[in-house]
């Protein structure tokens, strides 16, 4: 499996480049959005590519191995002070989505530190017990 590096900006302000997934030329940010979109792992593909039909979108078992979002939950994790934000554990801790709407560039209030079993109990019927 080949690992992709997420692109940086080195200077606020200039455009993001990145190769794309399908034909492999460069292509850079039109605007802010984009740039956000390259860097959160959403926008993989050259304009030409994605009008082609290509997908534009990581699968998100792939966000969630991408530089960009082992930062979100690292910040959502220290904002819960590294505990679960439930039962108070500090054991097996998950970050839980509240919402996938905003996926790639989450508010704060969109993440939640929950420890294995309140996450497993919450996905079992969508409510915790407590």
């Amino acid at each position: 499996m080949t690992t992709i590096q997420l692109p940086t900006i080195g200077i606020s302000g200039q455009p993001v480049s990145r190769p794309c997934d399908v034909c492999g030329k460069t292509f850079h940010s039109k605007n802010a959005a984009a740039a956000q979109a390259m860097l959160a792992g959403k926008l993989r593909v050259c304009d030409k590519c994605r009008r082609a039909g290509a997908r534009t979108q990581l699968p998100y078992s792939e966000y969630l191995k991408t530089e960009w979002w082992q930062q979100r939950r690292a910040k959502a994790l220290a904002r819960a002070e590294h505990r679960c934000q439930v039962c108070n554990s500090d054991k097996r801790l998950e970050i839980h989505h509240r919402t996938y709407e905003r996926l790639g560039h989450e508010r704060d209030a969109d993440l939640i530190a929950l420890c294995h079993d309140c996450h497993t109990l919450f996905h079992g019927d969508g409510r915790l017990p407590y």
